[in-house]
């Protein structure tokens, strides 16, 4: 503050950030009771089965504003032990597991800092069909029964469809098959695989698929000029590129030289009891891809900006990034300064497929929460059936990474000893006998309507690791918890009386 003519006046630069508290608080009390809170509040969320009682040993929410790309709120909470894994500092709460030091999550930022909406990274597994599926209709496909197995996230049907198999259960597939490489471009225009360019240097390379959440800038394009805060936004159909002194980085696989023939794909459409499960070949690492595995990674806030600009595409509206810097001003002898948000694209045309496309792909997402869905036991747990059979005004989807480990906490930590031990003997394929141990995340992403309005102006992502059960150590899987906090999150925030209308 300084005094002009008797009165205090603020000088300096200010920032309004695009945080709403009452959302912020409301969502950060709710992740709190999955995590082991013995508020009355938190009774009906409790995993009496689990390690601390708690549902879910991590979660992380994170809400957009569609429209503005503005983040609205981000959540994160840790159960006790989950805490006390991350830093290794203190007396251990009671009741902890024992978990092995390899499986720990180790943030980027000092714990103080970390937040998993923000920038805890997965694969998103199923979360990505959407994706997929905006690329399959873009190129004129149309199977009889795709949007069922998005509702029932059949992933084997959806593989077929965007491979261009002549039918969802059988049949050849086409030699030409531009789908991958047209979902590669779609991501990239809905804000993921920046930087992914095989042309670029290594310098620039190890930014590929990161942005920058302070103003949602491209990272290049505003380091040395603006704050940098950066985040993985996502990337995906991505390979490792080896460059000079041993160093690696994440690039675009390129077309048509990554698509496997006709012949390959049907291979590996016919392994396994499903299909695409045994696959082998230099250019079958695509599968994994199409999984939302493999090199296929994001985190909340990343996935939220993809699906926010799935709606941006929907309404021709123009696409824009994720930021949490809504203007930045001064209130002394410069004029009050409004920040620009330059990443945003303002002409319809350069949106990357047909806005009737990305509207047929949210009425499918519609579908995942009525009966046969995968969200539908969470929604009735958090309305009731006939709700859930409505239009709730709630796109969503489901995501569960398959490469989860299945070992129990006891076998893990012998296995981890051994490998250690491995490793001093100086053995061979010590990785391979005894790998790292993997946590198990479950993903939920939608779409929704605030009250009184007529498009989907939000969107809601949710990111949780499960936990153990007490009696054997092994993880429960917990596919609805994911679903459940993000519905509850929905349902809570239309009760809310302050609609952020300033927004």
């Amino acid at each position: 503050m300084a005094k002009v003519r008797t009165e205090d006046v603020p000088v300096g630069l200010h920032t309004q950030l695009s945080f709403d508290p009452q959302w912020q608080n409301s969502l950060q009390n709710l992740l709190s009771c999955y995590t082991n809170t013995s508020s009355e509040y938190c009774a009906k969320t409790k995993g009496e089965s689990r390690y601390e009682n708690a549902r879910v040993r991590m979660a992380g929410l994170v809400v957009l504003d569609v429209p503005t790309g503005a983040v609205l709120a981000a959540a994160s909470a840790d159960s006790p032990c989950a805490l006390h894994d991350a830093s290794r500092k203190g007396v251990i709460p009671a009741g902890c597991p024992l978990v092995p030091e390899d499986s720990i999550y180790r943030p980027r930022w000092p714990k103080e800092m970390d937040n998993h909406a923000l920038f805890t990274q997965a694969q998103p597994g199923s979360l990505v069909k959407p994706l997929l599926m905006s690329a399959i209709l873009q190129t004129g496909g149309h199977y009889t029964g795709l949007d069922s197995a998005l509702q029932r996230s059949e992933s084997q049907l959806f593989l077929s469809a965007w491979l261009c198999r002549k039918s969802l259960t059988s049949g050849l597939f086409d030699a030409e098959c531009a789908r991958p490489e047209l979902t590669q471009g779609i991501a990239s225009a809905w804000g993921w695989n920046h930087h992914c360019s095989p042309k670029l240097s290594y310098a620039m390379s190890r930014f590929c698929g990161q942005r920058d959440m302070l103003i949602g800038l491209d990272m290049t394009d505003n380091m040395g000029i603006h704050p940098v805060l950066p985040f993985l936004s996502g990337h995906t159909l991505v390979t490792r590129k080896e460059f000079s002194d041993d160093q690696k980085a994440y690039v675009d696989m390129q077309w048509p030289g990554s698509m496997p023939s006709p012949q390959e794909r049907l291979q590996c459409a016919q392994s396994g009891p499903l299909g695409y499960t045994r696959c082998k070949g230099a250019k079958l690492g695509l599968i994994s891809e199409g999984y939302g595995q493999g090199n296929t990674l994001t985190t909340p806030l990343g996935m939220a900006g993809l699906l926010a600009n799935l709606a941006n595409t929907a309404y021709s509206h123009s696409l824009n990034s994720p930021h949490i810097v809504m203007r930045l001003f001064r209130n002394d002898t410069y004029p009050l300064q409004w920040l620009s948000h330059d990443h945003e694209t303002d002409k319809q045309s350069l949106l990357p497929i047909k806005s009737e496309m990305a509207l047929k792909v949210i009425d499918a997402m519609k579908l995942t929460h009525q009966k046969t869905g995968t969200a539908y036991v969470a929604c009735t747990g958090v309305w009731d059936a006939k709700t859930c059979d409505s239009d709730l005004g709630i796109a969503g989807k489901t995501g569960t990474p398959g490469d989860a480990d299945e070992r129990s906490l006891l076998q893990l930590n012998q296995d981890m000893l051994n490998r250690h031990k491995c490793l001093s003997n100086h053995e061979s394929n010590c990785e391979v006998r005894y790998p790292l141990p993997r946590p198990r995340y479950r993903w939920y992403g939608a779409l929704f309507k605030q009250a009184s309005t007529d498009s989907f102006d939000k969107v809601v992502v949710v990111l949780i690791q499960s936990n153990w059960r007490k009696s054997d150590g092994r993880f429960v899987d917990d596919q609805n918890a994911a679903a459940e906090i993000g519905l509850s999150a929905i349902k809570l925030l239309r009760s809310t009386k302050d609609s952020l209308e300033a927004h």
